[in-house]
């Protein structure tokens, strides 16, 4: 039985104790709050009795439980909006980068960064890929600034490294393990 929720948030969903049935559809219409760029197509996969209230990133995966236990599977999982699996200009997103490079590491996809002014991505530990065919996609490209006052003049998707001093934001190797 499909059953489609309007108006619910991927955190509401999380947080929802509701027992909804295999293949259950739910798109929702953002992550924190509708119409902040996070919604995302869930279905519950069946499996159940799962660590309750879990979000992409602490599973590692595009994946979530909700309160009741259900495990949820994002839909079309080779097109990651970063905000779908809560990955947002202005915070770290070690985490949700993380959960979108496992998710598509056996058959590759895109992971999209929306772009935001005046906001970067904040890395604070490294960032591994070594498989192929994951492509990382970004908006915008003016990185100039509005008459000296030091905010961006166009919103692009900028990456910021707030790691510690002498390590690296991403660390590419090749699926054999040589690094690039």
């Amino acid at each position: 039985a499909n059953l489609v929720a309007t108006q619910i948030t991927t955190t509401e969903l999380i947080a929802s104790s509701t027992v909804f049935a295999a293949d259950t559809n739910i798109t929702t219409q953002g992550y924190l709050a509708s119409g902040d760029g996070g919604s995302g197509s869930w279905v519950q996969n069946g499996v159940t009795g799962q660590t309750v209230s879990q979000s992409p990133s602490q599973l590692a995966m595009a994946l979530l439980n909700d309160a009741a236990g259900n495990q949820w599977a994002l839909l079309f999982p080779s097109d990651i909006n970063l905000n779908a699996v809560g990955g947002f200009a202005g915070d770290d997103v070690t985490l949700p980068v993380r959960a979108a490079i496992a998710t598509l590491a056996a058959n590759g996809g895109v992971i999209t960064f929306p772009a935001a002014r005046g906001l970067t991505y904040d890395y604070s530990s490294s960032i591994s890929v070594s498989s192929s065919n994951i492509v990382f996609v970004g908006f915008g490209g003016d990185v100039g600034h509005d008459g000296g006052t030091g905010q961006l003049n166009q919103a692009s998707t900028i990456f910021k490294w707030i790691g510690a001093v002498g390590d690296r934001m991403f660390e590419l190797t090749t699926p054999e393990g040589e690094e690039k």
